[in-house]
């Protein structure tokens, strides 16, 4: 990606892509990103046992 683009961009989507295994970039440096993104990540973790919530619902129902 980085030959792509910059840096900037590269470790962006390697964030967004959540790509850790041994990025090329080292490891996700999370105080590295903008304020924005962190959030939207944390407000993600907090929102999935809502997601996973309903499919169990919903197959305990027989639908």
């Amino acid at each position: 990606m980085s030959r792509l683009t910059d840096e900037e961009t590269a470790r962006r989507v390697q964030w967004l892509i959540q790509y850790d295994p041994q990025p090329p970039f080292g490891g996700i440096d999370y105080q590295h990103m903008k304020l924005f993104p962190r959030v939207i990540r944390g407000m993600s973790s907090l929102r999935a046992p809502l997601y996973t919530r309903k499919p169990h619902q919903l197959i305990r129902l027989g639908r």
